[in-house]
């Protein structure tokens, strides 16, 4: 949800999509990393045995993915309606 958040984050004027279309490498990586180190911390047993982490079922990851898609899809429509406002409110 935090990287998700980020992305959305990237830009007030544009949703989602239209700024991952933007090139950026370093944010790619940055990206990549915290999902290869997720990954590690939440798969591999001397990981999480080290972040005393208990071992995620399969409908817990999902929730997760679930809870953290809600996060960025509210910022979304917040971001939609404040656009919206604003260009009424500036007409």
């Amino acid at each position: 949800a935090n990287v998700a958040l980020i992305l959305t984050n990237r830009s007030w004027e544009r949703n989602l999509v239209s700024t991952l279309l933007v090139p950026n490498r370093a944010l790619w990586w940055v990206v990549g990393g915290a999902f290869v180190f997720l990954a590690l911390a939440l798969m591999a047993p001397p990981a999480r045995h080290l972040f005393l982490f208990d071992e995620l079922r399969p409908l817990e990851m999902v929730q997760a993915v679930a809870v953290g898609g809600a996060s960025v899809l509210w910022f979304e429509v917040w971001k939609i309606f404040r656009r919206t406002a604003g260009a009424s409110a500036g007409s």
